[in-house]
């Protein structure tokens, strides 16, 4: 009975502890509801940093030793890192970074190409698809995503993953809005630990540091009156140490206007009861939650980048870690080396004590002194063996073999290659071993071109135009807009007096993208394939120009196609020369002659008006008389235009119902009189044509 009834007693003391949330005021509610969603908040957070803490160690240790402090030690007393000392001499031989720059700039070599395919075989379809590519390579230049690509391809060979974030930014582009890319740092990304890729995760979290003022001046914000400055410069303590040692940042004073804090936003996972996904956004600092909405999103807006494959892993080991131990070798015997030679040069010596012995120099030279009788002798000092010179050979091997850097890509020749064809092949031997690395970039930049016309066709309510230059320095001009435009069913649009096609970006898109190149990897073998195809036919000349790498393609397209006209009617005589034997070459250029004393020669219907438009052009700009050359090509055009639309003494078709074109005679039967000439071109003066 009396156990009862302490049962019961008990009881009642904890209903009594329990909040009686239904006697509270709305605001005590809103408090209590946020209260709780911070601790949910706080427990995702610490969970993943902790269990992220020793990939952030590895991180740290990584990325001080590609920057060049190969002998840096912690001390975990004072929890901080020595980068030198006093003591022996230690060379840091940072193979890591050459290497490590020699494959970021062979990734990123080729400009990445994306084709978009078509939903349908309909035309409409098929020349979206093609405008969408091209909206994707304006994209590229316009959000400088060459060197983006870059930072993501060294994050992911230090740390073993680089990020980007996506998303629409509604006050760029002058306020018009655009899409937005820019790369995260991986340190400030916290990815649900269960998860085992992107589309897993149940949540993600971006702390990033930021202006107080910039926090309290942003419309979407509330309670911003709750923000505090915070000396913390990053969730990851060990990004926090980067930032402080290697950067110069003050942790404990700054002035007002330079204060900042933590800024976290978290997107998590909600799902309704047919299980349809929405992403949850709270943005919050240390204090207060300052965003708390739902919106229609299916998935992250982070991208994640692996150049190599890791199955069920987000985080993996990464390129660096397999380098990092054999260059850590290399730098111990090249110190060791260095050390015994400089020693090997100094000597040493054997002196009795007190002896007196000191050393002088002058200009005489070096004297050294010494007390009478006491005796100084040099010890005699062996070479240095050759093991530590076979060692450092074998681990410079090791360490291009494991990097999958070679000395020819390096620009070191190795003995007994002497021709292209071999160094081309040993080029492409070591750019064969970073195809991982290229393909798993090409599926990440699939994923983001999808994101990208994703957003552009949720956004784009109204047309933008889109300007790209060609390799050509040629301009191309279309209007992209998204699947809600009321533009969306134009086939073109009005731009400054001329049209332009409309590209109506849709919201799914198949997307494949391709990055290398289908030429070698030498200057001299690419040339000498290129011009295999281009006498093969496989090539253009344009192509062939573009990718030698020539300037001003254009005007040599121009010049080569003008000279070979020439070439093939050179020698030919003139038919409008009057019976002499000149060729139409002879007669232009007699005739710019000519014109160059004033005088205004007539065109001829006869003449090869090509060639004569040819030479008359070459004399535009060289005398005071251009105005005459010009009307006289005019007269040459008119005849052209005319030979071909069948005018002035050509074929007419005959037979019942022939027309006759506007403008032009009817043939005249034999012995009927000839009808008056038809009015002399413009320039003409006035002149009879021949024959008339």
């Amino acid at each position: 009975m009396a156990e009862a009834k302490k049962k019961e007693i008990r009881q009642q003391t904890n209903r009594s502890k329990e909040p009686e949330t239904e006697k509270l005021t709305e605001n005590q509610k809103e408090k209590l509801d946020e209260e709780v969603l911070q601790t949910k908040l706080g427990t995702m957070e610490k969970s993943g940093l902790s269990s992220r803490r020793r990939y952030d160690w590895e991180w740290l240790t990584r990325d001080l030793f590609v920057r060049g402090y190969h002998f840096a030690k912690y001390n975990r007393s004072t929890h901080t890192f020595t980068f030198s000392t006093k003591g022996a001499v230690r060379i840091p031989v940072n193979l890591i970074n050459s290497q490590l720059r020699n494959i970021r700039s062979s990734v990123t070599a080729f400009r990445p190409k994306w084709e978009v395919l078509p939903e349908t075989p309909d035309p409409r379809s098929i020349a979206n698809a093609e405008l969408s590519g091209e909206l994707l390579d304006a994209l590229y230049q316009k959000l400088k995503l060459r060197n983006k690509i870059k930072a993501i391809v060294h994050y992911g060979l230090v740390y073993s993953l680089g990020l980007w974030q996506i998303w629409w930014d509604e006050n760029a582009d002058n306020g018009s809005g655009e899409v937005r890319i820019e790369v995260v740092d991986p340190f400030d990304l916290i990815i649900d630990p269960n998860a085992t890729s992107r589309e897993d995760a149940e949540w993600m979290i971006l702390v990033t540091r930021k202006s107080t003022s910039e926090i309290k001046n942003n419309p979407r914000y509330e309670k911003t009156d709750k923000i505090q400055a915070q000396t913390t410069k990053a969730v990851s303590e060990y990004k926090q140490f980067l930032i402080q040692a290697l950067k110069n940042v003050d942790e404990w004073s700054a002035p007002e206007e330079s204060e900042t804090t933590l800024l976290k936003e978290a997107w998590i996972k909600q799902r309704d009861e047919n299980g349809k996904i929405q992403m949850r956004i709270v943005t919050y600092t240390e204090n207060a939650v300052h965003r708390d909405e739902v919106v229609d999103e299916k998935e992250f807006p982070w991208f994640i980048y692996k150049p190599e494959t890791a199955p069920s892993e987000i985080y993996s080991e990464g390129w660096a870690k397999h380098v990092i131990p054999i260059n850590r070798v290399i730098d111990a015997l090249e110190s060791h080396i260095f050390e015994y030679n400089h020693l090997y040069a100094k000597g040493r010596f054997v002196i009795d004590k007190n002896s007196g012995v000191r050393t002088i120099n002058n200009e005489n030279g070096q004297i050294i002194e010494k007390n009478r009788g006491a005796e100084v002798t040099s010890l005699p000092i062996a070479a240095l063996p050759n093991a530590p010179f076979q060692q450092l050979n074998n681990f410079r091997s090791y360490q291009e073999d494991i990097s999958g850097v070679h000395e020819i890509s390096m620009g070191r020749v190795p003995a007994g290659v002497k021709s292209g064809v071999g160094i081309a092949e040993l080029k492409q031997a070591d750019a064969s071993g970073q195809d991982e690395i290229v393909d798993n970039l090409e599926e990440f930049l699939t994923q983001a071109g999808e994101k990208i016309l994703n957003l552009v066709s949720k956004h784009y309510t109204t047309s933008k135009v889109i300007k790209r230059v060609g390799p050509d320095k040629k301009y191309e001009y279309f209007a992209a807009v998204g699947k809600n435009s009321n533009l969306k069913n134009k086939p073109d649009l009005a731009v400054g007096g001329s049209k332009i096609p409309i590209a109506v970006i849709g919201a799914d898109n198949e997307i494949r993208v391709t990055i290398g190149s289908w030429l070698a990897y030498t200057k001299k073998a690419r040339q000498e394939e290129l011009k295999e195809l281009f006498k093969l036919g496989a090539i253009d000349q344009n192509t062939l120009l573009q990718h030698l790498e020539f300037g001003d393609i254009k005007s040599i397209l121009k010049s080569t196609r003008l000279e070979r006209l020439l070439e093939a009617r050179t020698g030919v005589p003139a038919q409008g020369g009057m019976g002499a034997n000149v060729s139409d070459e002879e007669l232009a250029i007699e005739e710019n002659a000519m014109m160059a004393e004033g005088k205004e020669p007539p065109a001829q219907m006869e003449d090869d008006h090509d060639v004569h438009l040819i030479i008359h052009d070459q004399a535009i700009g060289h005398g005071q008389n251009d105005e005459l050359v010009e009307n006289h090509m005019e007269q040459h055009q008119v005849f052209k235009e005319s030979k071909l639309s069948g005018g002035f003494g050509g074929v007419i078709p005959g037979g019942e119902g022939s027309q006759v074109p506007t403008g032009q005679q009817a043939p005249v039967p034999p012995g009927a009189q000839s009808p008056g000439p038809p009015p002399a071109p413009p320039g003409m003066g006035g002149g009879q044509l021949p024959g008339v």
